[in-house]
């Protein structure tokens, strides 16, 4: 039940119903916690992670990130810790730390090692972002097109939405807009199809910066409604 109550409250974050998702996860994690469960509780401070990090809420996503490392360290558990660490990571990369690439290499070695290809993509896409970062646009784009090597003869088509975003990204980088272009309106046609709403307001963001046709304020208003009442918030 824990899984499936988690992957629930997951798909209604990923939708853009955040307030929802947070109420429902919160919930699941305190009874995870009465039953002692530990292996469950590390995938609820995954998503739980994952949802303030869509919101911008960083701090917030470190301080649940480092809750579920340690208590994964206290249990001598190493499942599912490596997509909490690559949460923690992204959320001290987006506070201006660009020293996380060790932590993010080690995660990803320790994946590959364990042949956790779903962890491992997560991974990919911390390095991603850091390569981005530091204003290594040539790596960002090798390192996303490693990713939706991964994705797309698995269908994973939101994971191939997100490495189209950066590989659309790299390219605004590299100064070649027409290619950027295309990646992004890619990616722009997975995120609505899937119903991934960050994605899709982040496409949209960088597609606007192209002078494209594109309303990333439908979506920004979209995240902020689901959220009123919840003590949570929208930092783009």
């Amino acid at each position: 039940m824990g899984p499936t109550l988690l992957g629930q409250d997951h798909v209604r974050a990923c939708s853009g119903r955040y307030g929802d998702a947070w109420s429902g996860m919160t919930r699941t994690l305190q009874w995870l916690e009465s039953l002692r469960q530990t292996r469950y509780q590390l995938m609820a401070h995954d998503f739980l992670g994952q949802l303030l990090l869509d919101l911008g809420l960083c701090e917030q996503a470190i301080e649940q990130s480092e809750r579920g490392l340690a208590l994964g360290r206290a249990a001598n558990i190493t499942f599912w810790r490596p997509r909490i660490e690559v949460n923690r990571a992204i959320a001290r990369l987006r506070l201006g730390d660009l020293e996380v690439g060790a932590a993010l290499r080690s995660a990803l070695d320790r994946c590959r090692q364990d042949e956790e290809g779903l962890q491992m993509a997560r991974c990919l896409e911390g390095l991603t972002e850091l390569a981005l970062a530091r204003g290594d646009a040539d790596e960002c784009l090798r390192l996303s097109r490693e990713l939706l090597s991964l994705a797309e003869p698995a269908g994973l088509r939101e994971l191939a939405g997100v490495a189209r975003r950066w590989c659309g990204e790299a390219l605004i980088a590299k100064g070649d807009e027409r290619a950027a272009a295309a990646e992004l309106a890619l990616a722009s046609r997975t995120a609505r199809d899937v119903g991934r709403v960050r994605l899709a307001f982040d496409v949209e963001c960088a597609r606007a910066r192209l002078g494209e046709k594109s309303d990333p304020d439908q979506f920004a208003a979209r995240i902020r409604q689901s959220v009123e009442g919840t003590g949570l918030e929208l930092r783009p």
